[in-house]
C-alpha cells in the first residue's frame, strides 16, 4: 500500500482567514448602512421639499382666491354703480322731460296774457278815443238833461243848445269803462308778476320751487356765504333726497349752508335750523385734517349722490351754491 501522507493544518491561517472575512462582513455592514443612512438623508431632505412646494402651492391658492374674491366684490361695485347711474340717468331724463314741458306751459301762458293785455291796451285806447270824440254826428240828448248837443255848428265846443224835453232826438248813454280797464290791466300786471317768478334768472337753474346759483369762482366758506346774502340770497340748504340728487350733479365741489363753528358735532344749517336730513360720506364728519378744525360742510363729486358730504375746515376754497326760494 502507499503510503498516505497526512499533513497537519495551518491553525494560524485559519484563524487569518476568519478574521478577514469577519472584517469584510463589518465593512460591507458599515457600507451598507452609511448608503441607508445617505438614502434616509435624501429620501428626508425631498420630503422636506415636497411639503415646502406644498405650502407654497397653498398659499398660492389662497392668495388666487382672494384675488378671485376681490374681484368679485369689485365687480358687484361696479354693478351697483352702474345701476345707480343709469336709475340717475333715466330720473335727470324724467327731469329734463318734465322742465321742458313746465317751460313750454309757461311760455304759452306767458304768450296768452301778452296777446291779452295788448287786445286789453287796444280797447282801452280805443274807448278813451271814443270818450274825447264824443263818436256821433246827429243831434243828441246828453242823459236825461234838456240840454242838446247840436251838430249845426262849426265850433265843436259851441254846440249845446236848450230844447223842449218831448222833442225825439238820438241820445248817448255813459257807462265809465276806465276803472274797469284800470283793475284788468293791475290784475293782468299780478299774473305777469306770478308768472314771472315761477322763472329764474340767466344764470339761475330751478329746482321744484326754488332757483340755485353754481359760482365760477372759488372762496372760503364764510366768504361763498356773503356773496350770496350780497345777492338777497343764502348758502343752500337741502331738504330732500331729491334736492342732493339735483345739487349733486352740478359735478363741482362745493360749500353748502351747514356748519358746526357754533357748537362742536351739533350742525345746523344756514338759517338755525337744526340737521334732520344727512347724506354725509362713510365715516364723516370726523373733522379730521390738518387742523383738527373742520366746521363746514361740502359736497364731493367723487363719491355717491347720497353719499356725497364731507366736513372740511372752512378757510378752504370752493365754490358755492346760493339758493333763492320762488
Amino acid at each position: 500500500m502507499s503510503k498516505v501522507i497526512y499533513t497537519e493544518p495551518d491553525m494560524n491561517k485559519k484563524v487569518k482567514f476568519d478574521r478577514d472575512n469577519r472584517d469584510k462582513d463589518s465593512e460591507d455592514k458599515r457600507n451598507n448602512l452609511s448608503e441607508f443612512s445617505l438614502n434616509k438623508t435624501n429620501t428626508t431632505e425631498e420630503r422636506d421639499q415636497l411639503q415646502t412646494r406644498y405650502n407654497h402651492l397653498n398659499e398660492e391658492s389662497d392668495q388666487l382666491q382672494t384675488r378671485y374674491n376681490n374681484l368679485t366684490e369689485e365687480r358687484e361695485q361696479l354693478q351697483t354703480k352702474y345701476n345707480n347711474l343709469t336709475e340717475e340717468r333715466d330720473q335727470l331724463q324724467t327731469r329734463y322731460n318734465n322742465l321742458t314741458e313746465e317751460r313750454d306751459q309757461l311760455q304759452t301762458r306767458y304768450n296768452n296774457l301778452t296777446e291779452e293785455r295788448d287786445q286789453l291796451q287796444t280797447r282801452y285806447n280805443n274807448l278813451t278815443t271814443e270818450k274825447g270824440t264824443g263818436g256821433q254826428d246827429s243831434p243828441m240828448i246828453v242823459g236825461k238833461r234838456t240840454i242838446e248837443v247840436y251838430n249845426g255848428q262849426d265850433d265843436p265846443v259851441k254846440t249845446w243848445n236848450d230844447d223842449k224835453c218831448g222833442t225825439n232826438l238820438n241820445w248817448i248813454c255813459e257807462k265809465e269803462v276806465y276803472n274797469n280797464l284800470t283793475e284788468e290791466r293791475d290784475q293782468l300786471q299780478t299774473s305777469y308778476n306770478n308768472l314771472t317768478k315761477t322763472c329764474c334768472s340767466d344764470g339761475w337753474k330751478k329746482f321744484e320751487c326754488s332757483c340755485y346759483f353754481l359760482s365760477t369762482e372759488e372762496k372760503t366758506w364764510e366768504e361763498s356765504r356773503q356773496d350770496c346774502l350780497e345777492g338777497g340770497t343764502d348758502l343752500v340748504i337741502i331738504n330732500s333726497k331729491e334736492e342732493q340728487e339735483f345739487l349733486f350733479h352740478f359735478k363741482k365741489r362745493v360749500w353748502i349752508g351747514l356748519t358746526d363753528r357754533e357748537t362742536e358735532e351739533t350742525w345746523k344749517w344756514v338759517d338755525g335750523t337744526p340737521l334732520t336730513t344727512e347724506y354725509w360720506y362713510d365715516k364723516q364728519p370726523d373733522n379730521a385734517g390738518p387742523t383738527q378744525n373742520e366746521d363746514c360742510a361740502e359736497i364731493r363729486n367723487d363719491q355717491l349722490p347720497l353719499k356725497a358730504w364731507n366736513d372740511l375746515s372752512c378757510d378752504s376754497k370752493l365754490n358755492w351754491i346760493c339758493e333763492k326760494a320762488l
